[in-house]
């Protein structure tokens, strides 16, 4: 996998991909040197890794490039040393997602002064666009950081773009609007660049996106232009859509950056029917009778399911007032014998006091964010889970 060439893209560094970009996979935040060990132990082919200024170590107060994600402040791990491990490890990619302005243009000075190292795949990533459902995250300067890039990097892939508006544990639902496609082919034009570019998107707003998206494989004066859908928080993907997306753009300029659990879903559920079961309630309108899902739920829904060899993906729907109160019980869904995705769908269909303090326990501690869908008729609902 050792290569002759300068920053080669991820066809030329990994031929055994044969174009399929799909193939690639990923290792994310990998911003310390034991999480770089990971990386490596588990042979993924991309580093994710945050750019930050920052210190080294307990005892340094001269701030530097880092691998650190905000709030943190230090990190056992220079950008310089980072790029060192990953020219010697002669296997791996790298993605460096640069937090700041100024940890944009320092970066570039060490990156210019050790380039002829840098025989392997280099991603330089920023958000340089507001992007959907209103974000409210400031992104990098679009021209600033675009410039700065083709005019130090030219051989580097840049991969761009927008801030997103996240309600945690959910994304707010949304999509890639035909004005978020244009001002970034403005910003790309305006510019003047011609190097490798990749536009990475959220997987949750991109399958909404489908009417919009593919007009961004077309900017004058650029002809090497990819997709990376990433998955950054837990979020509800059409599967079908997503997939079609793909195809539409072809497995040879699609990366897909996405936890194992949705890199199943989208090879396997989208040819298979998933089956959405639940419990009957009983409602005083308008508010739920108060209650929970007893451990007499949970294994009767398990044994029908054992009982009917089932092995398809499922999706238990548990209304969000009674599952709040059910911490102790709803977590031995997860785990069905012969059955490889299952997750939880939270929803409210009437006014109801839902516990938020538990509920988001329950998803967050008890089950996991990647394994839990959120439906609910307002976004304030939805948003109460942060709380």
């Amino acid at each position: 996998m050792a290569s002759c060439e300068l920053m080669p893209s991820p066809k030329a560094f990994w031929p055994s991909i044969k174009d399929d970009l799909t193939k690639v996979t990923w290792a994310h935040a990998v911003n310390s040197k034991d999480d770089f060990n990971k990386a490596l132990k588990d042979k993924v082919m991309m580093l994710e890794a945050d750019v930050n200024m920052g210190r080294k170590g307990i005892f340094s107060f001269k701030k530097i490039p880092i691998m650190v994600h905000p709030p943190a402040t230090r990190s056992d791990m220079s950008l310089k040393e980072f790029l060192n491990k990953v020219a010697a490890a002669k296997s791996v990619g790298a993605k460096l997602d640069f937090k700041s302005m100024e940890a944009v243009e320092e970066s570039i000075k060490i990156i210019r002064d050790m380039i002829e190292k840098l025989k392997f795949p280099l991603w330089l990533n920023a958000d340089i666009l507001k992007g959907p459902v209103n974000s409210i995250i400031s992104p990098l300067d679009a021209d600033i950081f675009l410039s700065l890039c083709t005019r130090n990097l030219p051989e580097a892939t840049l991969s761009l773009g927008w801030t997103l508006f996240y309600a945690a544990p959910i994304i707010v639902p949304g999509k890639y609007e035909a004005d978020h496609i244009i001002q970034m082919k403005d910003a790309l034009t305006r510019n003047n660049v011609t190097q490798p570019v990749t536009f990475a998107v959220d997987a949750s707003l991109a399958a909404q996106s489908l009417d919009t998206l593919p007009a961004l494989m077309d900017v004058p004066g650029i002809t090497d232009i990819t997709l990376t859908v990433f998955l950054s928080i837990p979020a509800f993907v059409n599967i079908s859509q997503l997939t079609t997306l793909i195809k539409t753009f072809g497995e040879d300029r699609v990366y897909v950056d996405l936890p194992e659990k949705v890199v199943y879903c989208q090879t396997k559920v989208a040819f298979e029917t998933t089956l959405s079961l639940g419990w009957t309630l009983f409602y005083a309108a308008p508010v739920i009778v108060l209650g929970k899902y007893e451990a007499e739920h949970i294994i009767q829904m398990k044994d029908a399911l054992s009982r009917n060899n089932v092995t398809q993906p499922v999706i238990f729907a548990v209304n969000a007032s009674p599952a709040a109160q059910s911490l102790d019980t709803l977590p031995a869904l997860m785990d069905v014998s012969g059955i490889t995705y299952i997750t939880l769908s939270v929803f409210l269909s009437q006014p109801s006091f839902v516990n938020i303090s538990q509920l988001t326990t329950l998803i967050i501690i008890h089950i996991s964010q990647s394994e839990v869908r959120v439906v609910s008729p307002s976004p304030q609902v939805a948003s109460l889970t942060s709380s």
